[in-house]
């Protein structure tokens, strides 16, 4: 009993079966004594109206007649006289007034169908002195007793019919939660791709599963991710240690040592630099300082400040900028996305390669792209470029760490948008969009 007293879906189940028996036992009973008062009111109408109605045939002499006739007319008949003279005794009972008192036995089973607040009598004063009583008939009180009965075993159906429901709740509710609570703790264990099961179309419950199921992808995905950075990390860290190292032993004996132990330094500082702005975006809470941000202006400016950098390798740049595009989000962090993906073609492409950067409102998107007409990437290393520090074959003479498309994705990802790598025939054309506002 512990144990059920604390299950939710125990708890829950009583109290929708306790509400419900009280619901129905209430409107039973409200049903029951509102039809017993309204069978009383017409009933003593009823006797009042035919009392009066016997008083009047009194005064014309015709009392005695209508009597016979009603018990020569049983269907007539909707009431119980008795006559009692002066003193209060029973001279007659029935319809006839010469008809013999009613039996003691008689009294007492017609008084044992009456409830106490179903005793209704007319008393009509006649001239010689007797009184004739005019009761209601006992088949009105059968009634009510009848429906009484009907309510008593209706009542007891509904208790029934209460504790099942709540059992039957129960069991389902144990039926959808225990599934979720079985997933959760195989995953404690270390099972990490077992996922909730869910229904297709479902209900609420199949939609919490689905929003768990899709929690656990983002986490599995994060702790994959973080293997994968960690063994990076110390697989990229190796070589200009390496080479730190070098630098530093031979320190005073080769001239420009120490300038090269500088360079390799800021060399490391920039990797954990961009480990760590790349971690802060995907680390959420950017949205608090996001505002709307003018990109057709942005995107102008930071066109703009690449191209004597562009022309010094030898690079031609244009740019296509559609006016009046406006995104939310944080400003620096968009300009620094697109720095990314121009110093991403310019340091991958040879000299003289044309490198565009455009800018175009495609209903309730905003798409920017940088497209070069440099010798692109084979198709198999395409879907890996925005993989942390990945670096193609051709690239692995070229400066950088591996870092720049990653920080675009993630950023892009930040805002709510998307990246596509494509190939541009020749040449490589990455495409960022992003929710656009008006």
């Amino acid at each position: 009993m512990a144990n059920f007293r604390s299950s939710a879906a125990y708890r829950i189940a009583t109290t929708y079966a306790a509400i419900l028996a009280w619901a129905v036992l209430l409107l039973g009973a409200t049903v029951y004594y509102s039809a017993d008062l309204e069978f009383d009111r017409r009933s003593n109408e009823e006797i009042a109206g035919e009392a009066r109605r016997l008083l009047t045939l009194e005064a014309r002499g015709e009392l005695q007649r209508e009597l016979r006739w009603r018990q020569a007319t049983p269907t007539a008949n909707r009431f119980i006289y008795e006559q009692l003279d002066s003193d209060g005794k029973e001279i007659a009972s029935g319809l006839d007034p010469d008809a013999p008192p009613a039996a003691p036995e008689q009294t007492e089973t017609a008084a044992a169908h009456r409830s106490p607040s179903s005793v209704q009598a007319g008393i009509v004063e006649l001239d010689d002195g007797t009184r004739l009583i005019v009761k209601r008939n006992l088949v009105v009180d059968r009634m009510k007793r009848t429906i009484f009965d009907l309510f008593a075993a209706a009542s007891l159906a509904v208790l029934v019919v209460s504790v099942v429901a709540g059992l039957v709740l129960n069991w389902y509710l144990r039926s959808r939660l225990n599934p979720i609570k079985a997933t959760a703790d195989a995953i404690a264990t270390g099972e990490v791709k077992l996922r909730v099961p869910v229904r297709i179309p479902g209900d609420e419950f199949d939609g919490a599963g689905n929003a768990i199921n899709i929690m656990l992808d983002r986490i599995e995905s994060l702790m994959e991710n973080l293997r994968q950075v960690s063994s990076d990390i110390a697989h990229d860290l190796r070589k200009p240690l390496m080479r730190l190292l070098v630098q530093t032993d031979r320190l005073g004996e080769v001239e420009g040592a120490q300038q090269r132990v500088y360079e390799l330094g800021d060399e490391m500082l920039m990797l954990f630099s961009g480990i760590l702005r790349i971690a802060e975006v995907e680390g959420g809470g950017l949205e608090r300082s996001f505002a709307r941000v003018d990109l057709s202006e942005l995107m102008s400016d930071v066109a703009e400040s690449f191209a004597p950098a562009l022309a010094d390798s030898e690079h031609r740049i244009e740019w296509s900028i559609a006016p009046d595009v406006w995104v939310m989000g944080n400003r620096e962090l968009l300009a620094q996305l697109a720095s990314n993906l121009l110093d991403n073609a310019r340091i991958h492409t040879p000299h003289g390669t044309s490198i565009a950067l455009g800018l175009v409102a495609e209903g309730a998107l905003a798409k920017l792209w940088v497209e070069d007409d440099g010798p692109g990437v084979p198709d198999e290393d395409r879907d890996k470029l925005l993989q942390r520090f990945f670096r193609a074959e051709a690239s692995r003479t070229t400066p950088g760490n591996g870092l720049g498309l990653s920080l675009v994705a993630a950023a892009s990802h930040a805002h709510g948008g998307t990246v596509v790598i494509e190939d541009a025939g020749p040449g490589l054309r990455i495409l960022v969009t992003l929710p656009r506002v008006t």
